[in-house]
């Protein structure tokens, strides 16, 4: 099977081939040493060289490599991006990662690796991990992973690094993405503070929003079930970048940040959850993630629905503390009430005739005009 797999088309364009799509991301390729990748992008055939030598290495080693994994340790953050990609203001409180200590962090890290050839990207990810007091000791014990080839920290700039969290960020295989919320009605930014500190104690950083400018966000994809015909789900699954962000939380690998959000939060219809593989129990965690790699699509496609984005948004626009809107439907919630479901259903019904009735009356309208001309 695992040599096989070679000839599936799914893994060779989800695994193998999305290791140098990732490396030569602009924010990716700033911030490491891709030695290898750096070299052959001076010949004309050097990306089919490398995922040559990719394929060579799997038959060797069979065991899968790992693009990019997002490790989430914690899903609490400083603030409330209304926009927020991984949807942390619509967690319910209930259903926050708690106590993520290094103890579990190790374990779970330990596990993942016996499994795997190596991580080429490993995310420090929240919420804002700077919230977890156990995160310089959880940087160092990743320091101290070959399987790992390069580790960086994502931060909101709203809380500044302790000495013993700047010592740990010096060391080689580590960079930090700095998001810039300046813009932002939250007034503790520390964004050069930060850019100071990094600059003097020579810790290698990326502050790449700066070069795009403050307006160039969007607006999330609408989360509801839609039960979708394959084809759709294939196209919607290639084209979102999301699909490369594999997460890990709580010892549970899912898709993407939407799909760990949809995991944790939600009442997920029958045989979503199925994908989703928990590393501390799985007998067989090798085939398992091959197999991960080797889909076509994820059933999570159902309830992401792109159509009505808004794009060129203010960075970091925040939920006002007394606003109680929530982009999501309350009926998903695993928490809301059977009487609420039954009303909420009924509104989102009326909203989906609403979505079919509009476009109908339009293309009628336009039908009448013509005639009338």
């Amino acid at each position: 099977m695992k040599l096989a797999i070679l000839n599936n088309r799914n893994y060779k364009q989800n695994n193998l081939k999305k290791i140098w799509y990732l490396a030569n991301l602009p924010q990716m390729y700033a911030l490491f040493n891709f030695n290898i990748i750096k070299f052959l992008k001076n010949f004309k055939f050097g990306e089919k060289i490398f995922y040559k030598l990719m394929k060579l290495r799997f038959l060797f080693k069979q065991k899968p490599i790992i693009p990019f994994l997002s490790f989430f340790i914690t899903t609490r953050c400083t603030l409330r991006c209304k926009h927020c990609n991984t949807f942390i203001p619509y967690y319910r409180n209930k259903f926050h990662q708690k106590n993520y200590t290094l103890e579990m962090f190790k374990k779970d890290l330990d596990i993942l690796l016996d499994a795997v050839d190596y991580i080429n990207i490993f995310q420090f990810i929240g919420g804002e991990p700077l919230l977890n007091k156990d995160l310089p000791e959880m940087i160092e014990y990743a320091c101290t992973k070959s399987k790992i080839n390069n580790i960086f920290l994502t931060t909101n700039a709203t809380i500044l690094p302790s000495s013993k969290l700047i010592k740990v960020l010096k060391y080689n295989r580590i960079s930090v993405q700095v998001s810039d919320y300046r813009n932002t009605k939250y007034k503790n930014i520390f964004y050069k503070e930060l850019q100071e500190i990094f600059a003097k104690e020579n810790i290698k950083c990326n502050f790449f929003q700066e070069s795009i400018g403050s307006s160039n966000w969007s607006s999330n994809q609408e989360i509801y079930w839609k039960d979708t015909d394959i084809q759709t789900l294939k196209k919607r699954y290639n084209n979102c970048f999301n699909a490369n962000c594999i997460s890990i939380c709580d010892g549970k690998w899912i898709q993407c940040i939407a799909g760990l959000f949809m995991f944790r939060n939600l009442k997920l219809e029958k045989g979503v959850s199925d994908e989703v593989i928990d590393i501390r129990t799985c007998n067989n965690l090798t085939e398992k993630l091959i197999e991960f790699y080797a889909k076509d699509y994820s059933k999570f496609c159902n309830y992401c629905h792109f159509e009505n984005r808004v794009f060129n948004l203010p960075c970091g626009e925040q939920l006002e503390q007394n606003d109680t809107s929530n982009i999501i439907p309350l009926a998903l919630y695993k928490d809301t009430p059977q009487t609420l479901v039954a009303v909420e259903r009924e509104r989102e019904r009326e909203r989906e005739r609403e979505r079919v009735i509009a476009p109908n009356c339009l293309i009628k309208l336009k039908y009448r005009y013509r005639r009338a001309s």
